[in-house]
């Protein structure tokens, strides 16, 4: 049950997302999401506290002009990172190919909310190294960068401004030393020529840069090694399994987490109805041979408890999908105790371990099937704080701090408790 402050609705800056579980609980943040403004080719973040409160931080400054400017907001486990540089010299690239130019001076900017850090940098690339482009924007507003790697890690930020075979790897420290280091394609095909779908990407390991690639969509490597790209980084490439087949299983995907700075894989792993969760930490020669249980909704259901500060801090941050039986209702009060809105719960912030689990906070949305009006309707419940925020809107986002607490007598309304308990939605009679 949670009661919207006597706060107004504020208006968060133009083009911020909707915060949802992936949002919530990082570092000192209720939530955080950024906005993009390509006319000024500016990004901003915005952080929503536990106490209520809303702080708007320059990422990127805004410019007079965003003409001849080529701009990338990018949003990360740890926050959020963006690039920025001018392209005078782009160069148009043959049919299927991203437009190149070659920057004198490369703006990166990224926050870390799980070290509590947000940091500028400049790079300096040299005339050789190509930074690809987006399709020619309209006067006035800013071009889209693409760069091959833009990720935060572990003390800083990985850029590789471009997808050339000789361009490098840079890694920006919060201090603004950079360190330049090779970085060759990954592989396309596996040996029998079977396309490859590769995710490239690096991570920060005891002050070592650890290469990897995530590779969808092609089946578990056997022991000839047949389906194992033919060339790999630099001449070597390590596999590691990390999830079934696709026949195996109805969905996976991955995401990163840490504890204590040390980075980890995580992967969730859909059979039927029910959620299996794997952490892999990184080492400096890779990932771990063997993934490790972590919390998924239905445990963390069987013995609910709220996440502790040490939970935070010596365990694994979760954001797990829902399963069948785990979802809440959030009912919403207006100040005067009316009943505002039903939600319910979808995403997850876990921590703790797979026999002790614990939720941080939920994300939560109106039941399937039922009209909010054009505004729309989403929250976020800080469990431990017992605190939250309700937003609306989709192109324009308004926000507004909510008190919570848990209500066991609480009448939840039909539709919502359909929803709960895994039935179809009611359908809307036409009139």
């Amino acid at each position: 049950m949670c009661r919207l402050q006597k706060d107004k609705w504020t208006r968060l800056p133009s083009g911020a997302g909707v915060p949802g579980a992936s949002e919530a609980e990082r570092g000192r943040t209720a939530f955080a999401t950024f906005a993009v403004d390509r006319k000024s080719a500016s990004v901003t973040m915005v952080h929503g506290t536990t106490g209520g409160k809303l702080d708007v931080v320059p990422l990127l400054p805004r410019l007079a002009k965003a003409d001849g400017v080529a701009l990338l907001a990018v949003p990360q486990v740890e926050g959020a990172a963006a690039i920025r540089f001018a392209t005078p010299s782009a160069v148009a690239a043959p049919r299927g190919e991203p437009d190149l130019a070659h920057p004198d001076a490369i703006e990166v900017a990224w926050e870390n909310l799980i070290e509590g850090k947000l940091s500028r940098a400049t790079l300096r690339p040299g005339p050789a190294v190509p930074a690809a482009l987006g399709d020619a924007a309209e006067p006035g507003i800013a071009r889209e960068a693409r760069p091959e790697l833009l990720s935060i890690s572990a003390g800083g930020l990985y850029v590789r401004p471009g997808s050339g075979a000789t361009t490098p790897l840079f890694f920006v420290d919060h201090a603004g030393r950079i360190e330049r280091s090779d970085y060759s394609a990954w592989p396309a095909s596996t040996r029998l020529g079977e396309p490859l779908q590769v995710n490239a990407d690096a991570v920060r390991v005891g002050g070592v840069t650890v290469p990897f690639a995530i590779v969808r969509g092609v089946a578990r490597p056997g022991s000839n090694g047949d389906r194992l790209p033919a060339t790999g980084l630099l001449g070597r490439t390590r596999a590691l399994a990390i999830a079934p087949s696709q026949e195996a299983a109805f969905d996976t995907q991955t995401s990163f987490s840490y504890v204590g700075g040390a980075p980890m894989l995580v992967t969730q792993t859909r059979f039927g109805g029910q959620w299996e969760t794997l952490t892999f930490p990184f080492r400096a020669g890779g990932l771990v041979d063997e993934g490790r249980p972590a919390p998924t909704q239905l445990r963390a259901a069987e013995r609910p408890r709220v996440c502790t500060a040490d939970d935070r801090a010596k365990t694994p941050r979760i954001v797990a999908p829902a399963e069948l039986g785990t979802r809440r209702a959030v009912l919403v009060e207006g100040p005067d105790g009316a009943r505002f809105a039903a939600l319910v719960s979808s995403a997850m912030v876990l921590h703790g371990t797979i026999d002790s689990p614990c939720q941080a906070a939920l994300d939560a949305a109106p039941p399937a099937g039922v009209e909010v009006g054009d505004d729309g309707l989403r929250a976020i419940v800080s469990l431990g704080e017992q605190t939250g925020w309700l937003f609306r809107g989709a192109r324009d986002v308004d926000a507004r701090p909510m008190s919570c607490r848990v209500d066991p007598r609480a009448v939840v309304p039909q539709e919502a408790q359909r929803e709960l308990d895994g039935l179809q939605p009611t359908p809307t009679p036409r009139r």
